[in-house]
């Protein structure tokens, strides 16, 4: 199963999960409760059940049940409809996950971190989910906890003493895809033992996928991992 058809399983499934609390909690909250307010309102203390004010609060529920009608297509239909086709139509690629491929497979998303064990290629920062998408975030751990100093002495002997903070600590998000070009370069040597290339060569594949700012100020330069390890695969 490719990752649209994937996303849009989940999607159904969330919306099938959500739309029946949606109905009774609106049903309650607009329908139900206003309604006997009103009536409660209405109606003179001390007098009996007087029609014209249950068809004063028919016709009140009548006209709440339209606008909500309205509201629900406009919001929950023809505006994220709408939405989707610019995005599609202006940012394709972006629209669609950036879902990076090689060749006809689907391999991963440029806006997402993979789990990367494999000696021969770059990996990216740790993560405290795992790489999980669900679970994704930092672990919230403070500097005096046993479990975070216990995380940082692994990371530290399986990338090496003089590893650079990136790489010994978890991103935000647990899923950032990029690194920056010293924590690129710092794996350079690994690789080259590994894939029997030279670090001169692998540096300068870094320099050369290495992003500058966006917008030219904003954040600092950063490679790709997940497009680094891709052409890391063509290199000979």
């Amino acid at each position: 199963m490719n990752l649209d058809a994937l996303h849009a399983q989940l999607s159904v499934k969330i919306v099938l999960r959500t739309l029946p609390l949606l109905a009774v909690l609106t049903l309650l909250t607009g329908l139900v409760y206003p309604a006997l307010s009103a009536l409660v309102a209405q109606t003179p203390r001390g007098s009996s059940f007087n029609p014209r004010y249950f068809q004063t609060i028919m016709k009140t529920i009548i006209q709440s049940l339209r606008i909500l009608a309205v509201l629900t297509l406009l919001t929950g239909v023809i505006y994220p409809l709408a939405v989707t086709g610019v995005a599609r139509m202006a940012f394709q690629d972006a629209a669609t996950g950036s879902i990076v491929k090689s060749g006809a497979a689907e391999i991963g998303s440029a806006l997402l971190a993979q789990k990367t064990e494999s000696a021969k290629y770059f990996w990216p920062r740790p993560s405290a989910g795992d790489y999980a998408t669900v679970a994704s975030g930092a672990s919230n751990k403070g500097p005096t906890s046993a479990d975070l100093v216990k995380s940082i002495a692994e990371r530290r002997d399986k990338y090496g003493k003089d590893a650079p903070d990136e790489l010994l600590t978890a991103s935000g998000s647990g899923l950032d895809p990029h690194l920056s070009p010293a924590a690129a370069k710092y794996q350079s040597g690994r690789i080259a033992a590994e894939r029997k290339l030279s670090v001169e060569k692998l540096n300068a594949l870094v320099d050369q996928l290495t992003e500058g700012p966006q917008f030219g100020f904003l954040g600092q330069p950063r490679v790709n991992v997940l497009a680094l390890n891709l052409a890391l695969d063509q290199l000979k």
